[in-house]
């Protein structure tokens, strides 16, 4: 921690009530992890130099940081990528192609069909939401999965999605029985399934999870109830034969998945799950204000866009699908799915900026996804701000 005079410098600058400019970083700042020392300035604007610090993108201690601006000066950039660079900040590129042209001669077959496996009595919504952001990514078509008992309570008037009633003797829920049938549908056509978006949390429908995630060998999007499960039997993931899978856990899944408190994680937030994501041989989404995505190759990518108006169900489930969509369209491949991370924050920052949204619900972002994506790339959208016009 600073000590003397600089302890005491640092003291009276955040006792003014100006504005304060912090060069390269705050003063006191870990650049690193982001967590700050004590003290630290609290910059109401900082100019840091050619690329942004990794800290720069912990939600935790944003406010040390205030508007972000990056200035390039002249550094040699081809030297720099020869250290070999793991971390990388998203932006209107990651985008770019999902705004290409379709081909003139394409057809629902032409790209993948995105099964949806979720649902249970009292959890209809979810599924529904996943199987709406999978169309909005580009899936050719979408069937949902659902308990019989389970979809006989909700109108389908969702007029896109197909439905798939699976029998389920009444209760509501699927059950490990249930799994040969799914399996069976799954592999009727090729494509990739999302599973969890309102499973519930019994026993008996962890066991279909489990036969499902040992047998499915598309790629698949895990979500949910079905990262619960994972949570309740982590050895089930080695046990996959998927070549491509995606979790997309917030931080309190993420703490049960990995058995690690997230107050431990959050400070190392980058490292922890590039050794996760190798160790387990998957692809992470790690939910949350500058969202985190990591792959088995040990690469790390932060997503700037996102906004607080997103704290509220529904929207892991529309990102699921918007995932599992662009894969669709797009290609089993990071690029994909970094797309659509993007965008579904992409979304909200429109809303809130083009329509003064307080609050944004996932059905919302659906009805302006195209405008919102030729919205950031017209604007070129980005979390850092420009110094000079």
């Amino acid at each position: 921690n600073p000590q003397g005079e600089i302890k005491k410098i640092i003291n009276w600058i955040n006792d003014q009530k100006g504005v304060v400019w912090s060069i390269d970083i705050p003063s006191g700042f870990n650049a690193d992890s982001g967590k700050p020392l004590t003290p630290c300035v609290r910059a109401t604007h900082t100019v840091s130099f050619e690329y942004p610090k990794k800290g720069f993108f912990n939600p935790y201690y944003k406010e040390f940081i205030g508007n972000l601006f990056i200035v390039e000066i002249g550094l040699n950039r081809a030297r720099i990528k020869k250290y070999g660079v793991r971390d990388f900040a998203l932006s209107t590129q990651s985008v770019k192609m999902l705004v290409d042209p379709r081909d003139k001669k394409a057809h629902k077959g032409s790209f993948q069909m995105v099964s949806v496996i979720g649902g249970s009595v009292g959890k209809m919504g979810a599924p529904l939401l996943a199987g709406m952001g999978a169309y909005r990514g580009g899936a050719g078509l979408v069937k949902v999965m659902m308990p019989d008992s389970a979809l006989k309570k909700i109108n389908q008037d969702q007029l896109e999605l197909m439905f798939e009633p699976i029998d389920d003797e009444g209760c509501g829920y699927f059950k490990k029985k249930n799994a040969a049938r799914v399996l069976n549908l799954l592999n009727e056509k090729k494509g990739l399934c999302v599973i969890g978006p309102g499973l519930g949390q019994k026993i008996e429908t962890f066991e279909f999870i489990y036969e499902i995630i040992k047998n499915y060998r598309g790629p698949m999007v895990i979500d949910a109830d079905a990262l619960n499960a994972l949570s309740k039997n982590r050895p089930i993931l080695a046990k996959a034969v998927s070549s491509f899978i995606v979790l997309t856990p917030h931080p309190k899944e993420m703490e049960r998945l990995s058995g690690v408190s997230y107050e431990k994680i959050k400070l190392v937030r980058e490292d922890f799950l590039r050794s996760f994501c190798q160790k387990n041989k998957v692809r992470v989404l790690l939910k949350g204000a500058f969202s985190l995505y990591g792959n088995p190759e040990g690469l790390i990518w932060v997503n700037p866009t996102g906004d607080p108006s997103q704290a509220n169900g529904g929207q892991g489930d529309f990102l699921s699908g918007l995932i599992s969509g662009v894969i669709a369209e797009r290609g089993v491949c990071d690029l994909s799915v970094l797309g659509a991370i993007f965008w579904h924050g992409l979304m909200a920052n429109y809303l809130v900026i083009n329509q003064n949204r307080r609050i944004t619900l996932a059905h919302d972002l659906g009805q302006i996804a195209d405008k919102a994506l030729h919205w950031g790339l017209l604007n070129k959208y980005s979390y850092f701000k420009s110094l000079f016009p």
